[in-house]
């Protein structure tokens, strides 16, 4: 009969826990921020781009173009989203549940409903309102109240 042989692995991320001139944790945590904090500027272009290129496809007005506004829309408030720009997020979603409405459902496009949207979208990009979590709250409370008067539901 043979001995079993027993297999003591190799613990290298405990022995490399407990070796000098590593970081902790809340270092690692703080250069994570930092890292995440550089890089937003860069990454929140990617959302402005979106939002300009919603703003060029409301202003042709053109009906044939809504299923591609309304997925813009959804882009938008996708990357909103991802950099937790709550309010610009849920700008863009109702924008898009207003579109999905009316490609449905189908009438005459409310432009001036699609507008204010717009405008609002752009308006929480600008550093005085996003900065400010109270001219946020009003502005998504001026789009339900646009988006009630047109039958639908804010989202």
């Amino acid at each position: 009969m043979t001995k079993p042989r027993i297999y003591q692995p190799e613990r290298r991320f405990a022995q490399k826990a407990n070796a000098p001139g590593g970081i902790t944790i809340a270092e690692a945590l703080q250069r994570a921020d930092r890292n995440v904090a550089a890089g937003r500027e860069r990454y929140l272009g990617a959302v402005d781009a979106k939002l300009k290129i919603a703003v060029e496809q409301a202003k042709a007005e053109d009906e044939t173009r809504l299923v591609e506004l309304r997925s813009t829309a959804s882009e938008v408030a996708d990357l909103a989203g991802v950099y937790d720009l709550d309010e610009l997020c849920a700008a863009a979603t109702s924008l898009r549940h207003l579109l999905s409405t009316l490609i449905v459902g189908g009438g005459d496009p409310p432009w001036a409903a699609i507008r204010v949207h717009m405008d609002a979208m752009v308006s929480l990009r600008r550093p005085d309102i996003s900065g400010n979590s109270q001219a946020r709250a009003a502005v998504i409370e001026g789009l339900r109240q646009v988006v009630m008067r047109h039958g639908g539901e804010a989202g």
